[in-house]
């Protein structure tokens, strides 16, 4: 489910403020462990910002996640 504010956070990556996006989505990642797609938006506003390693860091964990979703519930 899409909440309003995982839409703002889309919106500040897309148009430009990715920057905005990150303490944002690293605290999602913290919150709630088991989910994957704040993982992976945050390695899209790595990736729009240059910084290729921690976005393959990121990518990791968010694919490790989604995985593990995955074998959960198939």
């Amino acid at each position: 489910m899409r909440t309003p504010a995982f839409k703002q956070l889309r919106f500040l990556v897309f148009t430009g403020h990715p920057e905005r996006s990150l303490p944002h989505y690293t605290r999602a990642m913290e919150i709630k462990p088991e989910d994957y797609q704040s993982p992976m938006m945050l390695s899209q506003a790595l990736e729009l910002l240059g910084r290729s390693e921690e976005m393959g860091e990121v990518v990791r964990v968010g694919m490790r996640r989604a995985e593990e979703a995955l074998r959960q519930h198939p």
